[in-house]
Formats: structure tokens, sequence, C-alpha cells
């Protein structure tokens, strides 16, 4: 169904639901599986979008905190000790 899934991702919703009939599908099938397939779509865009908003927090929160690695001050350490 390659040529309904393209239909389907430029929002041409009537021409997917006749590509669908294309495919000897009812009229009714084919209306169902063109908004299942839209429904993909959108849950795909919206994985991905949501993914991105992942990336961005997280980039700025490393961009935030790496300068604190050299704000932190040097501890002296009180000499040798006995350790395992």
């Amino acid at each position: 169904m390659g040529c309904c899934e393209n239909q389907l991702n430029r929002g041409e919703r009537v021409m997917g639901v006749a590509c669908f009939a294309k495919h000897s599908y009812s009229g009714a099938d084919a209306s169902i599986h063109a908004h299942a397939q839209f429904g993909r779509i959108l849950d795909q865009q919206a994985s991905f979008l949501a993914s991105l908003d992942c990336f961005w927090l997280l980039g700025r929160a490393c961009l935030i905190r790496a300068p604190l690695a050299f704000l932190t001050r040097k501890f002296k350490s009180a000499g040798p000790r006995a350790g395992h």
C-alpha cells in the first residue's frame, strides 16, 4: 500500500480513501484503513517530536551543568591514610 501511505503523508485524506478503494477495499473498509493509516502517521510524528523535546531538554541540562565542573574547588587531602 505504498501509494496510499504517500498520499496520506501529504494529507490527502480523500485521495487516501480512493487509494484504498482502488486496492479492492469496500468504501467502508477503505475509510477505516485510511483513518488507521492516518493515525499511525500521526503517532509516528508525535513520537518524533517528543524525542526532539527530550533531546533538547537533556542538551540544555548538559550545557548548564558543564561549567559547574570548572567552578568546583579542589579538596586538600589530609595525607596518606591507612586503607584496604
